[in-house]
């Protein structure tokens, strides 16, 4: 909390020999306070501290505040540093952050962030492994070099300010360059970009002062020269910019006669509530050869926006992408015939705006798409109604989510084949009012349907389908479904089944099976496990079984559940998934393991819950009262390989993988990755722990879990 210089630098000399992950300081500042002191006498007055060589940091970001200073250190390397962001701060004392970030001293840094500093005059940056690089608001930056002969990503944003641009920047591996900067080609060289793919340069202002020597005329002028490098480009996004005031101002977009050629076109438009047409036209003029337009605009669109729209937009084109967080069934209802004209590819309509749970009367009326291959339609639960007549004739993939059907739905008669001849995938997730679904197609390959809140009928009859999910969707109606899918290899069945009212036909090709989760303990009757073990009970044999177990957080006066389970189809490949809690879960796993006896290969991961929030097990609570599984004989005789997933080091995790050891006496393989918590230091002490119980014939592999990036190993907060 707005922190001295001094604590700093004694918290930072504490943690330098210490840390061995990621390091993240934060000066929380209030925004005003921070504006005020950027560049002032008092923020100079807080002094500055010098950052010590964190040899064993594999991450550092430092966000100072904009009050503090930060001076690099002289020598040392950074041996393992993969990260570094540099945020809000003023560099002070000699220095050289190109000469710290090299890899004469950085050996192994990918990404660098450098935002909003002050005092960087001078960058030269040598590389051979920066992959990432960020520059945002260097204030006063005079001189850039970049020499890295493998970075794939750079953005510069504010940098050149005011000053006369200085560059030399090589980088022939380069795929995205984000350039919102000053450019000067007679003091700035970009070298050889063969393997450039993304572009996104400055913003062209559409409006402003016309005079020659004008700031606004000079900003598109080197706008124009920055594009004019590239010839051509897959994917090219061009900003247009309308001052709110345009009735004393020139059109300025005549000055820019050239763009490169692109398949890929991205158009953002702060519109400021004018018409744009003029601006947008002139864009598509000089990009005749696009396939694709991604359109995004800063507010809703009007009636004279849908008709500029339906004149300057070509044709046919390939995809369309809009985002929105405009939440008016007329909104939508605009775009979609305009899309329906002329796509002849995907189209991806995605409305932010959640919460239309309301009865709403209009609805909005999706045309028929004749020549689109892929629909994705998110629409916030806003009302939609089907055509009723019309093919998709080109349709091969339909994904609707967050929809309320309205009226009469005929979900069934649109994807059935008659319709949709085409139709290999099919995606429906949370949707009201669908009532009843009836598909007969002869092309679905793969339906996934979810949260069809109040579904009460489901039928499907896909003689080439090979994978089916169906999850929650008969939550307060009996389940009645009448499925025939002959050739399906993949069952993912979630939620409630009763084999009186559910008939799945002849399922002879199914290789894999995944149910929801075994409640480990509850009453004393669960009709929840009942549902899943039916469903079980269906199979005879089943290649790959994927069962769940669940523990609650307060087992109490539950009762233990898992004696109910006397059958498990036969299986090979079995995966275990394990939502503990935090409590020890030997028991079930090892009474699912004494019903699969025959399996050769086994994946186990282990959960905390479901949500993914951490849960311990409280003080003398039952879940480790069950302890026949460390002493009852188990003979996996036919058990190969093992992958275990999460392991934390909980002694109940040792002593189940010791277990498992024994268990498996023709074992080849083990693969076992730690939890993302688990420090290298004890990852280490359990790989000597673990390897004790192994065998020599035994291939054992140990991997460090993937750290969330928002979860730093090492948190100093620092108050002054």
């Amino acid at each position: 909390m707005d922190a001295a210089s001094e604590p700093v630098a004694a918290c930072l000399r504490i943690a330098a020999p210490r840390l061995s992950g990621r390091l993240v300081f934060i000066n929380r500042v209030p925004r005003t306070r921070r504006n005020a002191d950027a560049g002032s006498e008092d923020a100079e007055e807080r002094g500055a501290f010098e950052l010590p060589c964190l040899e064993g940091a594999s991450s550092v970001i430092l966000d100072l505040g904009g009050c503090l200073g930060l001076s690099l250190p002289l020598a040392g390397v950074f041996a393992r540093l993969a990260v570094l962001s540099l945020s809000c701060l003023r560099f002070h004392g000699p220095f050289s952050l190109g000469n710290a970030v090299s890899s004469s001293r950085c050996p192994c840094l990918k990404k660098l962030s450098v935002r909003d500093v002050r005092g960087l005059f001078s960058l030269s940056i040598n590389s051979e492994s920066l992959i990432q690089l960020d520059l945002r608001k260097v204030v006063g930056l005079q001189q850039l070099a970049i020499d890295a002969p493998v970075l794939k990503e750079m953005k510069l944003d504010q940098c050149f300010v005011k000053n006369q641009p200085i560059a030399n920047i090589s980088a022939p591996e380069l795929v995205t360059l984000h350039w919102r900067d000053e450019y000067d080609p007679s003091s700035m060289q970009l070298g050889k970009m063969a393997k450039l793919q993304l572009l996104l340069p400055n913003v062209f202002l559409v409006h402003g002062d016309g005079h020659h020597d004008s700031f606004d005329r000079s900003h598109n002028r080197n706008c124009r020269r920055f594009l004019q490098q590239f010839q051509a480009i897959q994917s090219l996004t061009i900003s247009l910019g309308y001052p709110k005031d345009i009735s004393n101002s020139q059109y300025l977009l005549g000055d820019i006669t050239f763009l490169p050629s692109s398949a890929i076109l991205t158009v953002m438009v702060v519109k400021e509530g004018h018409a744009f047409g003029a601006g947008l036209y002139h864009v598509l003029r000089l990009c005749p050869g696009i396939k694709s337009l991604f359109l995004v605009l800063d507010s809703d669109l009007e009636e004279s926006d849908e008709r500029c729209l339906d004149t300057v937009i070509p044709h046919m084109i390939f995809s369309i992408f809009v985002v929105t967080k405009c939440d008016t069934p007329d909104f939508v209802a605009a775009w979609l015939p305009l899309a329906a004209r002329r796509l002849s590819g995907y189209l991806v309509y995605e409305n932010l705006v959640e919460g239309h749970e309301e009865e709403v009367d209009r609805a909005i009326p999706l045309p028929c798409f004749g020549n689109a291959t892929e629909i994705d339609l998110e629409l916030g639960f806003l009302a939609l109604s089907l055509p009723s007549s019309g093919v998709f004739t080109g349709l091969t993939e339909l994904c609707l989510k967050s929809v309320r059907f309205l009226g009469p739905c005929d979900l069934d008669d649109v994807v059935s084949s008659p319709r949709c001849p085409g139709l290999r995938r099919l995606r429906v997730r949370k949707t009201r009012g669908l009532h009843g679904l009836a598909i007969q197609s002869k092309s679905l390959l793969k339906i996934d349907l979810g949260y069809l809140n109040g579904l009460q009928k489901l039928s499907i009859d896909a003689s080439a389908l090979k994978k089916l999910t169906l999850l929650f969707s008969f939550r307060h109606h009996q389940p009645v479904a009448d499925i025939s899918a002959p050739q399906l290899v993949f069952f993912r069945w979630r939620g409630a089944y009763d084999p009186s009212s559910v008939q799945l036909g002849n399922l002879g090709q199914l290789q894999r099976l995944s149910t929801y989760f075994i409640r480990v303990y509850g009453q004393q009757v669960s009709i929840y496990n009942r549902a899943i073990l039916q469903l079980l009970h269906r199979f005879q044999v089943i290649h790959n079984l994927n069962i769940m177990l669940g523990y609650p957080q307060d087992i109490g006066e539950l009762q233990y559940l898992m004696e109910d389970i006397t059958r498990l189809p036969r299986v090979t490949f079995l995966e275990l998934v394990i939502f503990s809690k935090g409590h020890a879960f030997g028991a079930s796993s090892f009474h699912v393991l004494r019903l699969c006896t025959g399996i050769k290969k086994l994946s186990l991961v282990l959960r905390t819950s479901i949500d993914f929030q951490a849960h311990e097990c409280p003080s003398g609570c039952p879940c480790d009262e069950q302890t026949n599984w460390k002493i009852d004989e188990l003979l996996l005789n036919r058990l190969e390989e093992v992958e275990l997933t999460n392991l934390k080091g909980a002694e109940y995790e040792v002593t189940f993988v010791k277990q498992l050891f024994s268990w498996a006496t023709v074992l080849r393989k083990m693969r076992i990755t730690f939890a993302n918590l688990v420090s290298e230091s004890m990852a280490s002490e359990l790989r000597e722990r673990l390897l004790t119980f192994s065998r020599p014939e035994v291939c054992v592999e140990f991997k460090m879990g993937r750290r969330p990036h928002e979860l730093p190993l090492h948190l100093l907060a620092v108050e002054g």
